[in-house]
């Protein structure tokens, strides 16, 4: 769905992005992560045209992005801060308005306004809603025309977790209908929780790339499991063949309380790559 290959864009002597290559596959979530200044916002906005960039290639739908045409964008969904909504205009009103620019039914919002828990809102000026609300509105309008190919900028970012969860079974509920999810998140689980694939931005470049969890046991130098017992006691132990004895014991006498492993959170793993790769751009 969007191949980009040694993609660089420069803002007066700031590189926001620096040659990046990665791609994303027809169906997938995928996850942009990476400090606030690495470039996430900007890759987005050169990607669905918005800016353009400086050097390299970009393919959206097998269409290179310079041949791009407006009418190309009902295939699109965006959701980025402060994008397609309008003050003076009610809940009702800007849906309506996307309804008609779309050609959908009358009313195809509504239920998407019921299932983000703003049906009470509806006749609210989006000047009068709070940061969560806009949100939850900004959201809907973003998928509002079934897109092919959906864009989300920080959709949860100032979401309570009931709020939160409502957006993300609507995101698996798209993917599961076909559509291809670019979702750039501070959440490290949320996208642990939704992302088939990742990438990892410091900088302005690529990092890491993959596959989130292949990429947190990949980082398992240490290979240990720690175990505690039902009196507390925790005893860690290397992850080998010849310990398999030691690990049994404890699951024949029913006397473990809980069981992890040395594996990196994806959270570790951000804070570890981007600490050593220089921290964040502000």
């Amino acid at each position: 769905m969007i191949e980009i290959e040694n993609v660089s864009k420069k803002y007066a002597d700031k590189v926001a992005v620096n040659n990046v290559t990665f791609s994303v596959e027809e169906g997938e979530i995928f996850g942009l992560l990476g400090p606030s200044g690495a470039g996430k916002t900007s890759l987005i906005k050169i990607i669905t045209t918005q800016i353009k960039h400086d050097t390299g290639h970009i393919k959206v739908m097998g269409k290179r992005i310079e041949k791009w045409k407006a009418e190309d964008n009902v295939k699109l969904g965006i959701m980025t801060e402060g994008f397609g909504l309008y003050d003076r205009l009610t809940c009702c009103e800007n849906i309506r308005f996307y309804e008609r620019i779309f050609q959908l039914p009358e009313n195809t919002g509504s239920k998407l306004i019921e299932e983000v828990g703003l049906a009470d809102a509806m006749d609210k000026r989006v000047s009068e809603l709070s940061k969560g609300m806009r949100q939850r509105l900004s959201f809907v309008r973003a998928i509002i025309n079934s897109p092919q190919l959906l864009f989300l900028d920080e959709p949860t970012s100032d979401l309570d977790p009931i709020s939160t969860e409502r957006i993300h079974e609507i995101i698996k509920m798209l993917r599961k209908q076909g559509t291809t999810v670019f979702l750039s998140t501070h959440d490290m689980s949320e996208a642990t929780k939704l992302c088939d694939k990742i990438g990892l931005l410091n900088h302005g470049g690529l990092i890491e790339y993959g596959d989130p969890h292949i990429l947190c046991t990949g980082y398992n130098s240490e290979n240990m499991i720690t175990i505690i017992d039902k009196k507390g006691v925790s005893r860690t132990i290397e992850n080998r063949p010849e310990n398999a004895g030691m690990f049994c014991e404890y699951f024949k006498n029913n006397n473990v309380i809980s069981i992890k492993s040395s594996e990196m959170n994806l959270e570790q793993l951000f804070i570890k790559l981007t600490s050593e790769k220089g921290g964040t751009n502000e």
